[in-house]
């Protein structure tokens, strides 16, 4: 958890201080399972969070390949640690065309 002077505040006018927090957030990516628990900082996300998991996601399109699922967290802690890896969250696919 960030000390009080490094957590981002936020203010509305008439409402008060927005202290940001997320119940369950799900993002999907190109990566494989095994792929993302080798490039991301798994326990720091851990960390951060109530539940951090990386899944195989399991819907028809074959390029979506893992799920990472966040559950509830009261602090903005998690974005940058995951914006600090988002290359890692899309898999670069050589394309070959056959002739």
């Amino acid at each position: 958890m960030q000390p009080a002077s490094q957590t981002p505040r936020w203010s509305i006018p008439g409402v008060g201080v927005l202290r940001p927090c997320f119940d369950r957030v799900v993002i999907v990516s190109t990566t494989s399972v095994g792929a993302l628990k080798t490039l991301l900082p798994i326990a720091e996300l851990q960390n951060a969070c109530h539940s951090f998991n990386v899944l195989t996601y399991d819907r028809p399109d074959p390029r979506l390949r893992s799920k990472i699922v966040m559950v509830s967290t009261q602090s903005a802690t998690p974005w940058p640690i995951l914006a600090a890896h988002e290359a890692a969250l899309v898999a670069r696919f050589n394309h070959f065309e056959r002739n």
